[in-house]
Formats: C-alpha cells, sequence, structure tokens
C-alpha cells in the first residue's frame, strides 16, 4: 500500500490539475469574458443547422400568467428559421360590466424566417386564416438570427446592449442526456445619464445560464427578465375622470434548448394569402454608459 499510495495521489494531483485547467481557460488574460461568449456563438453557429426548442413562461403576483413553447429547425448560416409556436394567456375580463373573471386564451402560431421576410399564420378561422407575409429588420447573426420569434429571449444577454463582464463555472451537467458544463454569465448595468451627470435610469440585467457541451456548443440558455410594471392614466370618461391603468410586476424565465446538430433541415416560404406591409424599428436616442454617473 505505501508504494502504490504515491502513484494515487499522482492520479488526483493530475485530475486536479485538467480540471483546473479548464476552468483556468476563463481567466486566462488572453481571453476575456466576451471573447469567451463569442467563441461559444461561433461554435454552435459553426455546426451549421439544429433542432431547437423553447418556452416564455410569465407569472405575476395578480395570478395572471402566460406561457409560450415552441418547436423548430434553424439554419445557422443564414438566420432562417421555422418555428411552432402554442400560446396561452391569463387574463381578467369583464361581460356587460360585470365582475372581472379570470380567463384563458389559447392559440397557436407557425412562424417562417426567411432573411428580412418573415410569414405567420395564426390559427383562426377564414377569413383571417392562411398565412401572412412581412418585412422586419432582423439581424440576421444576433440571437442567432431568432428576433421577432419569442425564442431570443433567453439569449438576450449574449448580445446585450453592454457587454459581458464574467463567465462563472457551475459544474458539470447534461441536456438531454448530452454531457454539459453549466455557466453563469452577467453583464455590465446599463447607466442612462442625464444633464450635469444626473442618473436617469439604471438597469442591471439577471445573470444568463448556458449549458455547453464538449465542443463548446451551445446547448441551452436560460435567463430570467423581471419586469417592474408601472401605473399609468387611462383616457377620460364623460365625467373627466380617468380610470388609472395599472401593469403588475411579473417575472418571465426564458429558456431556449438546441439539439441534432447539423440535422438536414428544410426552410421555404408557404404561400401567402395577404401581406401586412413593412415593419418599422423605432427607437429613443440617449446617452447609454456602463460607467455609473456622477449623481
Amino acid at each position: 500500500m505505501r508504494r502504490l499510495l504515491p502513484w494515487a495521489l499522482l492520479g488526483l494531483l493530475t485530475l486536479g490539475v485538467a480540471v483546473g485547467a479548464v476552468f483556468g481557460q476563463l481567466e486566462s488574460p488572453a481571453q476575456t469574458p466576451a471573447q469567451w461568449v463569442a467563441a461559444v456563438v461561433a461554435a454552435t453557429q459553426a455546426a451549421g443547422t439544429a433542432h431547437l426548442q423553447f418556452s416564455n413562461v410569465t407569472t405575476s403576483g395578480v395570478s395572471q400568467a402566460s406561457k409560450s413553447a415552441g418547436i423548430g429547425v434553424i439554419d445557422f448560416s443564414n438566420g432562417d428559421f421555422r418555428l411552432t409556436t402554442l400560446l396561452r394567456q391569463q387574463q381578467f375580463e369583464s361581460t356587460n360590466g360585470g365582475a372581472p373573471r379570470l380567463t384563458n386564451q389559447i392559440w397557436s402560431q407557425e412562424t417562417i424566417a426567411i432573411g428580412q421576410t418573415v410569414y405567420n399564420e395564426l390559427n383562426a378561422s377564414q377569413p383571417f386564416g392562411g398565412w401572412a407575409e412581412g418585412h422586419y429588420p432582423r439581424v440576421l447573426h444576433q440571437e442567432f438570427g431568432l428576433g421577432v420569434s419569442g425564442a431570443e429571449d433567453a439569449v438576450a444577454g449574449l448580445a446585450g446592449p453592454t457587454p459581458v463582464d464574467a463567465v462563472h463555472p457551475m459544474g458539470p451537467a447534461s441536456v438531454g442526456g448530452v454531457p454539459a458544463t453549466r455557466y453563469a454569465i452577467t453583464t455590465e448595468p446599463l447607466y442612462v445619464c442625464g444633464a450635469h451627470g444626473r442618473t436617469l435610469y439604471v438597469r442591471r440585467f439577471a445573470p444568463t445560464t448556458l449549458w455547453v457541451d464538449g465542443q463548446g456548443r451551445l446547448l441551452r440558455a436560460q435567463t430570467p427578465l423581471h419586469f417592474p410594471g408601472y401605473t399609468s392614466h387611462g383616457p377620460r370618461d364623460a365625467s373627466g375622470f380617468s380610470q388609472p391603468i395599472v401593469v403588475a410586476p411579473s417575472t418571465t424565465i426564458a429558456t431556449l434548448t438546441f439539439s441534432h446538430f447539423g440535422a438536414p433541415v428544410h426552410i421555404a416560404a408557404p404561400p401567402v394569402n395577404q401581406r401586412t406591409g413593412s415593419s418599422i424599428a423605432i427607437s429613443l436616442s440617449a446617452k447609454g454608459s456602463t460607467s455609473p454617473c456622477h449623481r
């Protein structure tokens, strides 16, 4: 036993060095956290294609909830995708001035995105059924080209308004039986400053959790999205009274999963019944910074 013990210790030491080397890559001065995330995105896109699943589950403190869940395929080379999405919305409705009651609305939607053209088909009956075509200013290689799908919410932290500032290893895991390593990535807060350095707005983004396989590809991403809610004045009635509109705080857990990398996919334009025109992107200009305002 005395002869075997040093070899056992050497084996444990070698294992510890190997594990430390994997985690140590994240702290290497040659690769910043933002570069590490960019490498994961590049490795995922290099697979060419994938199957995907996503879900966005929203809850609030007033017993209202919504959920969207979808499955489909994606071509990373050009950002094209095809999705089938089931949506469920809980909301309070009042009939003929009666007491509001909580109702469920469930519908499905087919989406095909090819370049800047997006086709949608709701499960509505004629004459509102069929495929509608619209044009949207999608960034085809940002968030894997999944903009306008709902699936992009889970990976918003990979291409957010502020850079990734840290990557934290969280140990081994698996996704659908595929071994993976789990990481939490955080991004820098966003400060919007006004005149004389006054703080107008501060947004701190929740961490995004990534499951990465042995080839450095993204298997799953999950992000919590917190909405603070607000109260605003509604339209005035005949007596001049304005009923306040209250939107409750809510939390959405957004999850996106990739599988079957490199599998053949078929994404083609459907027959179109109507055209919805073009979408216009509207943005507000403000001075955003990752540095705190003076006051």
